[in-house]
């Protein structure tokens, strides 16, 4: 549950001081070039505008608690043990939910621009071109926002398809060889960084038999635009937005005594939202597998 996690990689974290406030979303218009420049002698710089929408963010406090009794504390080889893993716990939790909203934000097939490759990327037969399928959308991402996607979020199945195929185990052979001892994908393809995202969650209630599956869908391929430095103003994917407490800006680690069930209780809590910055700034390749 707690490897894999691909929301901090997709939606940076931006701190932000008030629990509400708004953000400017992006449309193509303002990358445009077709104003006139030129100026003539003692006249003045043409005057152009732009169209710019706005959006809110509403962050809300989400927090999970544990109790730590003393009974597992005195029988921890190490007494802080307990209380840390407790701690680790936790943050998962929160954080599986994080991942969850990440991904139905940026796997929206409906409001994102989507193509299926014409042979699947498994196929028995025909011509498959993950390369040509992934620079398709890597072109209608710069296109449509102005800017090249940086970021490739490649599904545990997709991945295990990519490694195979023979045109990328040339290129990992003769670039990254020792890759293929591990048999992973480069951390870096097409000059995307790769995300394998391999969070899972048990949707099964309390007591019957496990039911685990991935996250993220297993055949679709998400590239996008990362802002390595968001801002409240900037052209993005997505972001983060979360709020600093007592001015800590990660998860918040709370500690009290509960002496009418002798423990202590371990609480964590975070407050954010996560918002789509950009709808161009994604693309989706979808339905990879057969």
């Amino acid at each position: 549950m707690g490897e894999g996690f691909a929301a901090d990689a997709i939606f940076p974290v931006l701190p932000v001081l008030k629990e509400s406030d708004s953000y400017h979303t992006y449309s193509r218009d303002a990358i445009d070039d077709t104003v006139e420049t030129v100026r003539a002698d003692g006249d003045e710089a043409n005057e152009i505008d732009w169209s710019t929408s706005s959006a809110t963010y509403t962050a809300e406090e989400h927090s999970l608690k544990h109790l730590v009794t003393d009974r597992v504390v005195a029988n921890a080889d190490k007494p802080i043990v307990p209380k840390m893993r407790a701690t680790e716990l936790l943050i998962d939790k929160i954080r599986l939910g994080i991942e969850k909203r990440v991904r139905d934000l940026v796997q929206a097939t409906g409001s994102i621009t989507n193509a299926t490759p014409t042979v699947k990327w498994d196929a028995s037969s025909g011509t498959i071109t993950i390369e040509k399928d992934i620079d398709t959308g890597k072109e209608a991402v710069a296109l449509a926002c102005g800017f090249e996607p940086n970021v490739m979020v490649v599904p545990p199945a997709v991945a295990k398809v990519m490694k195979r195929d023979s045109t990328i185990r040339d290129l990992i052979r003769y670039t990254q060889s020792d890759l293929l001892v591990n048999g992973d994908l480069p951390p870096t393809m097409f000059n995307l960084r790769v995300v394998i995202p391999g969070a899972q969650v048990n949707s099964a209630n309390a007591g019957v038999t496990q039911s685990v599956a991935r996250i993220w869908s297993s055949d679709k391929v998400v590239l996008a635009y990362v802002n390595p430095r968001p801002t409240q103003n900037t052209m993005a994917a997505g972001i983060q937005f979360r709020v600093r407490q007592g001015g800590r800006l990660d998860f918040v680690v709370t500690e009290y005594r509960v002496s009418g069930r002798k423990g202590q209780m371990v609480e964590v809590s975070v407050i954010q939202d996560e918002k789509r910055v950009c709808t161009d700034a994604l693309y989706i390749i979808n339905d990879v597998l057969t």
